[in-house]
């Protein structure tokens, strides 16, 4: 089984992060290189990742991780010292930082899988879960939603998670 993961707000607790930088005055930080100089994003991980992470073999966990360009010409590197402060890449086989919708860069990643692997795909976004799905029909794709509400309806194919236990329990019923 290889889990590919976004990172904001499905590992990384994106919004108590926010909630430091606001409490601290240090939003002009935002964006810039300086920032991850200060801040540690494995000091905002969701408390259940290091433990599940520790449980699952660094070989079969990836991350895929979107930037917004809108965001400025920094975006991009701002988006990779978030996942390189604090050593959380060494934790994971890979991290891909893009920008766009990640189905065709999952497919990317598929390919350096086993033929017949189990993929699974967790995400916060249904946007960006409709898009592995239809790029991957065959991959387990789950959406994350840690601190609200599932959307009324699904479409077809879409798991609903809260955690990474709730992932456990769908992949034990594969």
């Amino acid at each position: 089984m290889k889990y590919i993961f976004d990172f904001d707000l499905t590992l990384l607790n994106t919004d108590a992060l926010k909630e430091r930088v606001f409490s601290e005055s240090n939003t002009a930080l935002v964006g810039t290189a300086d920032f991850w100089c200060h801040y540690n994003a494995m000091d905002f991980l969701y408390d259940d990742v290091l433990p599940w992470l520790k449980k699952t073999p660094k070989k079969d966990v990836h991350i895929l991780t979107a930037y917004k360009p809108s965001q400025g010409p920094g975006a991009e590197a701002f988006q990779c010292g978030k996942v390189e402060s604090g050593g959380f890449a060494e934790l994971v086989e890979s991290v891909t930082v893009m920008d766009g919708m990640k189905g065709p860069c999952a497919v990317v990643l598929s390919k350096l899988f086993p033929d017949q692997e189990a993929i699974v795909f967790v995400d916060d976004r249904l946007d960006q879960c409709l898009s592995v799905k239809e790029s991957l029909p065959n991959a387990h794709v789950c959406l994350i939603v840690r601190n609200g509400v599932f959307p009324e309806s699904l479409p077809e194919g879409i798991s609903p998670i809260k955690n990474l236990a709730d992932l456990d329990g769908i992949i034990k019923t594969l």
